[in-house]
């Protein structure tokens, strides 16, 4: 059962339903409203930054936090990869999360989708990903919906393997940060994706690196689950 405004039974945050089913761009979209708390993000911040924080400031803190990071989407959109590491920093350090130089953005690499920039935070490495519009979308395969949905789906079920590990993702704002693979490095765990029913498209290329890791989570379909196409 997925919770409504009218119908709330079965789970108790945004982030619980995107982690325990596999939806459609329309009924994602729908979601946030059903969840004003969550403030339209899903996942939870990197446990490094968590931890950082005093226990008893938390909640004011990651909502802090999270305000900077719509900030940083917004300079990142303009270009203004600079002030994205200046406006990150200074959020991060106001909370609590001293860094131990300011943040800077690298453009990694510009999709059909959106664009993505790697990013550090102490001995942290990230990737922010900006999407262009969280209205497009691709066959319910592809956008700022699916893509996180496919991030926290993988994340619960199967944990740190050689998908995108997705820390947290807003679906109004059109953001999400997951952990950023060196082209050598090797999974934690291999899952073997027949096996787990996961079909993956675009795991060809630029997409897949050299030490074996899949670096998108557009194009990816479950099997016995089919997304309609609204």
């Amino acid at each position: 059962m997925i919770c409504t405004k009218k119908h709330c039974i079965n789970f108790t945050g945004l982030t619980r339903v995107l982690s325990e089913n596999i939806l459609s761009h329309k009924t994602i979209k729908e979601l946030p409203d059903a969840f004003p708390n969550s403030g339209s993000k899903v996942g939870s911040l990197p446990n490094d930054w968590v931890r950082a924080i005093p226990r008893e400031e938390r909640a004011d803190k990651i909502s802090e936090i999270y305000s900077g990071l719509d900030d940083v989407h917004g300079c990142l959109l303009a270009g203004e990869l600079k002030e994205a590491g200046q406006v990150l920093s200074s959020a991060l350090n106001q909370a609590g999360v001293h860094t131990e130089k300011p943040a800077e953005f690298e453009k990694l690499d510009r999709g059909s989708m959106g664009t993505a920039y790697r990013f550090n935070v102490n001995a942290g490495k990230y990737v922010f990903k900006t999407f262009d519009d969280t209205v497009r979308h691709y066959g319910n395969e592809h956008g700022a919906m699916i893509e996180p949905n496919n991030g926290m789906v993988i994340k619960k079920r199967y944990g740190n393997c050689q998908l995108p590990y997705v820390y947290v993702a807003d679906l109004q704002d059109g953001w999400m940060i997951s952990k950023f693979r060196t082209p050598d490095e090797k999974p934690v765990k291999v899952i073997d994706l027949k096996e787990k029913g996961i079909s993956h498209d675009d795991a060809i290329g630029d997409n897949r690196t050299a030490g074996g890791h899949i670096l998108d989570l557009g194009g990816i379909s479950f099997r016995g689950h089919s997304r309609d196409l609204s």
